[in-house]
């Protein structure tokens, strides 16, 4: 976390940023603003946040990228925000308007009380989530998911927008960006700008000059990296079942023999329902009982000993028990994989 606490083992689904410049704000469009790069050092400290700095003149003071794209899908766009020590603006707003404004879904956060103080969609669009998140060192992750839910192709603008207010009172422009004469030098840092399509946001993806994609996380840990009893013992994941991705299921740990694989046992979520799942060495269903409510906390638990094993998995108020078997004297890995699930 911000404080440099371990959290436990991150582990994410394939996700792509779809904006081109996540750092080089130079490449985005400009209106009413300037853009230069400030000697704020980045939440990563690898590079310099860059400086948006409003003009003296009355209308929206944004900067935007143009995409192409389904109005039909949940994307999520974050970027992380800090106030200069002078002449900053207290509040800055997240849009994704489609083109001709008629479909909008925004938000307005506070970065003085770190709160999310209104959000705002037009036409059918609709707001999934919004978060901001403390990076420390008075920088936060803005986050907005929304969805436009129109059933065409065509242009959106993801943007960011300095605002007077906490709100979307007042004057606004027919896509929710508020409306005000700046005073020519108030401004905000930013750096790290993500488009995402999803319905939560994931780690930070660094673009320069075109989307990228990040695979798919896959942890592994061979058996003798630690105090394995070949014949028998528990294996004990905790975590948090976040959402729905992917349709299909999404392993969550799994006994495996790497070598002349298919060998092993494996406990799954199901992304469609969230049921727990027990497969056997050759991938077929064995059993599954109960459904994990999405954003819950859950443990799940694989016992075993020579000639079979036994999974059980559970969450507050529920347990059940699911079942496969394999030669455990096969078995040399333990594999952690996932594409909606944070280990921790």
């Amino acid at each position: 976390d911000a404080s440099g606490n371990p959290l436990g083992l991150l582990i994410e689904e394939a996700r792509t940023n779809l904006l081109e410049y996540s750092e080089d704000f130079g490449q985005w469009g400009n209106e009413k603003t300037s853009d230069s790069i400030s000697s704020q050092v980045s939440p990563d400290g690898s590079s310099f946040m860059t400086l948006i700095q409003e003009d003296s003149t009355n209308g929206r003071h944004i900067i935007y990228r143009a995409l192409n794209g389904s109005l039909n899908v949940s994307r999520t766009l974050s970027v992380f925000v800090k106030k200069p020590a002078n002449n900053s603006r207290q509040y800055v707003v997240l849009s994704v308007p489609n083109n001709g404004d008629s479909l909008a879904y925004s938000a307005v956060y506070n970065l003085s009380n770190k709160t999310v103080s209104d959000t705002r969609a037009n036409g059918s669009a609709t707001i999934i989530k919004t978060d901001i998140v403390d990076y420390g060192n008075g920088i936060y992750k803005c986050i907005l998911t929304g969805n436009s839910n129109s059933n065409t192709t065509g242009a959106f603008y993801p943007m960011v927008c300095l605002s007077d207010r906490s709100d979307f009172s007042g004057p606004l422009s027919n896509n929710n960006v508020p409306i005000y004469s700046g005073d020519g030098t108030s401004g905000l840092y930013i750096w790290g700008a993500q488009l995402e399509q999803g319905s939560f946001p994931t780690s930070y993806i660094p673009t320069s000059g075109s989307a990228v994609t990040r695979a798919a996380d896959v942890a592994s840990l061979a058996v003798s990296e630690f105090g394995y009893n070949q014949d028998q013992g528990t294996v004990v994941v905790s975590g948090h079942y976040a959402g729905l991705g992917y349709l299909g299921t999404s392993g969550v740990f799994e006994l495996n023999q790497a070598v002349t694989a298919p060998n092993g046992v494996e406990l799954r979520l199901a992304q469609a329902s969230g049921e727990i799942q027990g497969y056997d060495n050759n991938g077929v269903f064995v059993s599954g009982a109960g459904n994990v409510p999405v954003n819950s906390d859950f443990k799940m638990a694989l016992g075993f000993v020579v000639g079979g094993t036994n999974a059980a998995a559970s969450y507050t108020g529920f347990t059940t028990n699911a079942y496969a078997s394999v030669d455990v004297n096969t078995v040399d890995s333990i594999e952690f994989f996932k594409h909606d699930v944070h280990l921790g």
